[in-house]
């Protein structure tokens, strides 16, 4: 990821988007999988009018920022929360990630972050948080496996990216 092309936002998502380049990496059209064609993690399923084979990282950046980082209130949390938050976010959905969070903090799980979601997740300790949630995503991957099979594959690579998030992390608490 080039650096320069995030210059202009704010240090976490900056952070973030430096850790997940490597993770996402560029140009992928695996047919197993259900988001299908990417680059830079970016898939044709989620963007099917965008021109994926020649998506720049400049778009890519502009993207991840409105639809996964602002979207999933990133900018609103704690700054380790938000780069989980943003991952899960890029690598589930925002939906889902918005669900994950609430769960971990055990509020009422409807998919809004609002002001209740927004002062548990600050006033909860945050590595306590964020254990809580990488947790709930493992869990999430098992189901997956469990109900898609040719998903097996990917397990591995998806807990592998968990156990780099972590410690990833810990610089932001």
């Amino acid at each position: 990821m080039n650096k320069d092309l995030l210059l202009n936002y704010h240090p976490a998502f900056q952070a973030a988007m430096l850790w997940l380049g490597p993770i996402e990496g560029g140009y992928v059209n695996d047919p197993d999988d259900p988001g299908g064609e990417t680059q830079f993690g970016i898939s044709k399923r989620a963007y099917p009018n965008l021109d994926i084979a020649n998506l720049t990282q400049a778009q890519a950046v502009r993207i991840y920022h409105r639809d996964y980082w602002k979207a999933a209130y990133c900018h609103e949390l704690p700054d380790a929360l938000a780069i989980v938050m943003f991952d899960a976010a890029v690598n589930h959905g925002v939906s889902i990630a918005k669900l994950i969070l609430q769960n971990a903090l055990k509020v009422k799980p409807d998919g809004k972050i609002g002001p209740i979601t927004l002062a548990a997740a600050r006033q909860t300790d945050t590595a306590q948080l964020v254990s809580a949630y990488l947790l709930r995503r493992g869990r999430r991957y098992a189901r997956i496996v469990a109900k898609r099979q040719r998903s097996q594959k990917y397990l591995e690579g998806w807990f592998n990216r968990l156990d780099l998030l972590l410690p990833f992390t810990w610089q932001y608490l």
